[in-house]
């Protein structure tokens, strides 16, 4: 809301100090909305694939409560592809991960992996290969912080 007031507003003289990062890092305001002048795509998340494999879509048998004392619940979809990628919740919560593939669906995490399905996906892909997601602000601030992410800066 600050950067949308700036924007509008060309009385700078009684400002001095500002805090605008989602608007300078994500291109977003959280009172206004997208800034159509700002860039809404710099920072991405690049994570490698580990595994790919075919896997029924419900576990056989039970299932209990996950580390984070979540319960997942899962749907009988059928046989479904999955990749399992060298990025997990020590690093970024999945909730704050937007795969820029529309056709993925983020099915879980553990600490140190996260799990997509690639089932509907028009890419054919391998291990070795790199899966990009956009973040939402916790994202962002999560990758900032974690020692595990690398960043690149272009």
């Amino acid at each position: 809301d600050v950067f949308a007031y700036l924007l509008k507003n060309k009385n700078y003289s009684q400002i001095n100090e500002l805090r605008i990062g989602e608007a300078t890092v994500m291109g977003t305001d959280a009172a206004e909305g997208i800034i159509d002048i700002l860039n809404q795509n710099a920072i991405t998340l690049s994570a490698e694939i580990v595994e790919v494999y075919d896997k029924p879509s419900l576990p056989k048998g039970d299932t209990g409560i996950n580390p984070f004392g979540e319960k997942i619940e899962a749907s009988d979809i059928g046989i479904r592809r999955r990749a399992i990628l060298a990025v997990g919740r020590q690093d970024i919560n999945s909730a704050h991960l937007l795969p820029l593939d529309k056709n993925m669906i983020i099915i879980g995490q553990s600490s140190d992996h996260t799990v997509i399905d690639v089932t509907d996906v028009s890419n054919d892909y391998k291990i070795g290969d790199i899966i990009e997601f956009n973040l939402k602000y916790g994202g962002i601030l999560s990758a900032y912080t974690s020692e595990f992410v690398y960043k690149n800066y272009i």
